[in-house]
């Protein structure tokens, strides 16, 4: 089960319309990745304390998740391929230069991911402004995603899609 719009508006002020500008997006890839394939184990990646999927493991480096690490810090304590789907929105541009280690670790560890970034915002901190597709690509090691999908208005965010074991 998921999260629902009235779970993420009455969250507190940093939810407040994060589900209509890309979260409800992000639930339909997860429903449309689960009628093709088998997705049980999901790992959720710096949810801030959200879950968008009910029974995820959650990772995150605040807070009080199941797993309490920095991503891009660490080999991760879990098995190849432990988790059919990882899920992390607005995350990746916080792991400060070590986006391609935790990515390495993503590949390693599931076998689908769902990705969201901020997308070319124009203003803004130095940790969102300006993301462009060349440093996405970098981030992720170029690995070409199964798709992508630009979301959002003014404050576009990128949702890739992986799917790592061939499946």
């Amino acid at each position: 089960t998921f999260a629902t719009k009235k779970e993420f508006d009455t969250a507190g002020k940093y939810w407040n319309g994060r589900y209509e500008e890309y979260l409800c997006h992000v639930i339909n890839k997860i429903n449309e990745l689960s009628k093709k394939h088998i997705v049980k184990r999901v790992l959720e990646i710096g949810c801030n304390g959200l879950q968008l999927v009910k029974e995820s493991d959650i990772v995150d480096k605040n807070g009080t998740p199941d797993f309490k690490f920095d991503i891009g810090r660490q080999v991760w304590p879990f098995k190849d391929k432990e988790y059919d789907l990882a899920v992390s929105c607005q995350c990746w541009e916080h792991l400060e230069g070590n986006q391609q280690v935790a990515f390495m670790e993503l590949m390693r560890t599931c076998k689908m991911a769902i990705l969201t970034v901020p997308y070319m915002w124009p203003h803004g901190d130095d940790i969102h402004k300006g993301i462009t597709m060349d440093k996405i690509n970098l981030w992720y090691c170029n690995i070409k995603p199964h798709s992508i999908k630009v979301i959002g208005d003014k404050l576009k965010r990128l949702m890739s899609v992986f799917i790592f074991n061939g499946s």
